[in-house]
């Protein structure tokens, strides 16, 4: 576009002016071109000869005094001969930048995929290791969007991976869960730590299941929570043994009570005569009778 980028030897306020030459001239000089003018730098005529550089998007030019000029076609052979040599050396020097910057972009790929091989091969691990673990993990980003889970969280709530990364917490879980998960979310993210909730978690078929949650926070560098980390243990089996155990304790309870309540008159009753037979008969009994009456009357009152 005209617009000088270097001048040998160098003149002060030349670098980025257009030069007028090039107007009207989109594509520059694909040919050779020789004309005389005035120079913008010491307003001089000289004698010019401009071209492009094949497959760059530079253009050369050569300026001779005309008083320096040789007569006839030496001028011209000697700006032709200094335009080649100018063309050649501003090729060659660029080939030279251009095939360095490439060798120096070709190992940083290199070094960058070696990177990005090295970064796949610890996801792999990790999701592998996570994958190993019978326990349903999750991990949600910042806004409550899941980024990673194992197969144990997948089975937890009935869904593939393509359904659960990249959605929120609301969109996947029951509604009583997520006002849980909410209020611990905003919570564990400003406070950090570790933090424990008990949830009701129904299945895909909408049958009871009971949770505990462990949430635990990951440190941004901001100090803030990025990440949430979550762990589930199914306690359903033990809620389920918990509550027959109460049921098992009540009927027991009651069973205790209606067998006390059915003892308490034949007791009484034994005591009462008990002690009717002792009243009558003490002088016709001996020591040990009366022995025996008195433990059989004090255990049937402590039954």
């Amino acid at each position: 576009n005209g617009q000088v980028l270097a001048r040998q030897p160098a003149a002060d306020g030349i670098i980025g002016s257009k030069l007028p030459s090039f107007a009207g001239r989109p594509d520059g000089f694909p040919k050779a071109a020789t004309w005389m003018t005035d120079s913008l730098i010491d307003n001089q005529e000289r004698l010019v000869t401009t071209q492009n550089v094949p497959g760059l998007p530079l253009a050369i030019g050569v300026t001779l005094l005309r008083k320096n000029l040789l007569k006839d076609w030496y001028s011209y052979l000697a700006l032709a001969v200094l335009l080649s040599l100018a063309v050649t050396s501003v090729t060659g020097f660029v080939t030279w930048r251009i095939s360095g910057s490439l060798e120096r972009r070709e190992r940083a790929i290199h070094r960058l995929r070696e990177s990005r091989a090295s970064i796949t091969a610890q996801l792999q691990y990790q999701q592998t290791l996570l994958n190993a673990i019978p326990v349903p993990i999750a991990t949600s980003d910042a806004n409550g969007v899941f980024i990673q889970c194992n197969n144990a969280f997948l089975r937890w709530i009935g869904l593939s991976v393509t359904e659960v990364l990249g959605r929120s917490c609301s969109s996947l879980m029951p509604e009583e869960v997520v006002d849980k998960y909410r209020r611990s979310f905003e919570e564990i993210l400003d406070s950090g730590g570790q933090l424990q909730l008990e949830v009701e978690w129904p299945n895909a078929q909408g049958r009871p299941r009971h949770a505990i949650v462990y949430r635990t926070a990951h440190q941004g560098i901001e100090g803030r929570g990025s990440a949430i980390i979550s762990i589930i243990i199914d306690v359903t089996a033990q809620k389920t043994v918990e509550e027959e155990l109460k049921r098992s304790n009540g009927e027991l309870e009651q069973f205790s009570y209606a067998i006390s309540h059915d003892l308490q008159e034949p007791l009484r009753m034994v005591s009462s005569y008990l002690t009717l037979i002792e009243r009558r008969y003490q002088e016709k009994l001996d020591d040990d009778g009366l022995e025996f009456i008195a433990f059989a009357v004090d255990g049937a009152k402590r039954m």
